[in-house]
């Protein structure tokens, strides 16, 4: 029997960090690309931060592989159990109601049915979870692998139905409204689960984690080496296919960034207590509610500020950590939701 667990601090932690630095990247990329998409011509100054982008968008761009190992660890001993079952069912139509909703309200009934990170948050773990109840855990293994791998040549057999809707949602296309295609990063939900589910059960962490390093330290040397450690950027489609529909060792890549991210949490912070309403429970616990509500107010914020103000650097910086302050604030406002929530339950 597995032992129960508390919270999984490195998570925690890893989380942080990857909200965090995505409402940066956010309010930059807002700032020096005007449209939802991309531009033809863009600020000097955006080059100028293009590296610091590209360098975030290694930590960013793992928040699916929290979403999956936060799943395994909500699971926890039995992950066949069908009340849970009903439960991750559930939050995944929550997920994917308050995505398109969000769209609504950030970008205009133009922009509702856009596919963004929620709605394929929540097919993912809704997935995994009817996949995990039903079949075997190595079959979950061996879909989130293939996922991974296929996905090129699934662009190439499918690309020319790749305007409907279903296609796109499965490999994405070129139009930049469809974000996080199910081919590959379904597979950053499956690794995040394989990831919670050995740290539930393998007894020897030491070994898996040594295992992890090498691997993660071989492929980010290849992706560098081969010039494909960071995503293509293309200003004309900032959001398209350079980041979503990436070269399978730049993902590869960036499962080796989580895999030290997570390691190094768990190395040099497992002692440090993690206060209630400290960053790393806030920004870790919070992390829809920031995610949500960061998009709709700081997409507007930031053309307010550009259009009505002044647009310049400093303007930009102060209104980074304006949307810092405030996404720390509505972390607060769902941690203490969430403690009372559970508060009243046990009562």
């Amino acid at each position: 029997m597995i032992k129960k667990q508390g919270r999984w601090r490195g998570l925690d932690i890893v989380k942080a960090i990857g909200v965090i630095l995505m409402v940066v990247l956010h309010v930059v990329m807002w700032w020096y690309i005007p449209y939802d998409y991309g531009a033809e011509r863009v600020s000097e100054m955006f080059f100028f931060f293009l590296p610091f982008l590209k360098f975030i968008g290694l930590f960013v761009i793992i928040i699916p592989i929290t979403a999956g190992a936060s799943l395994r660890y909500f699971l926890d001993e039995n992950f066949k159990d069908n009340e849970k079952l009903v439960m991750v069912l559930k939050r995944s139509f929550l997920l994917i109601f308050t995505g398109y909703f969000m769209n609504l309200l950030a970008w205009g009934r133009a922009e509702f049915l856009d596919w963004d990170v929620l709605q394929f948050v929540g097919v993912g773990l809704a997935l995994a979870a009817l996949m995990i109840r039903f079949f075997s855990m190595p079959f979950l293994w061996i879909v989130g692998a293939l996922t991974l791998i296929s996905a090129p040549f699934l662009r190439m057999a499918l690309g020319k139905w790749e305007l409907n809707y279903i296609i796109a949602v499965l490999i994405g296309n070129n139009e930049g409204n469809f974000f996080w295609p199910f081919f590959p990063w379904f597979s950053f939900i499956i690794y995040g689960f394989f990831i919670s589910h050995y740290r539930l059960t393998c007894r020897n962490k030491k070994n898996i984690y040594l295992i992890l390093q090498i691997f993660s330290f071989i492929v980010l040397i290849l992706a560098f080496y081969l010039n494909k450690l960071f995503f293509v950027d293309d200003i004309r489609n900032i959001w398209g296919p350079g980041i979503f529909q990436a070269p399978t060792l730049t993902l590869l890549a960036n499962i080796g960034v989580f895999n030290l991210m997570l390691i190094f949490a768990e190395k040099f912070f497992k002692s440090v207590k993690t206060k209630k309403f400290g960053v790393i429970n806030v920004f870790g616990r919070g992390i829809l509610w920031i995610y949500v509500l960061h998009i709709v107010i700081g997409y507007y914020l930031v053309n307010f500020v550009k259009y009505y103000f002044v647009d310049s650097v400093m303007a930009m910086l102060i209104t980074i950590a304006f949307m810092l302050v405030l996404s720390y604030v509505i972390g607060v406002a769902a941690v203490w939701l969430k403690e009372r929530k559970a508060m009243l339950t046990t009562n």
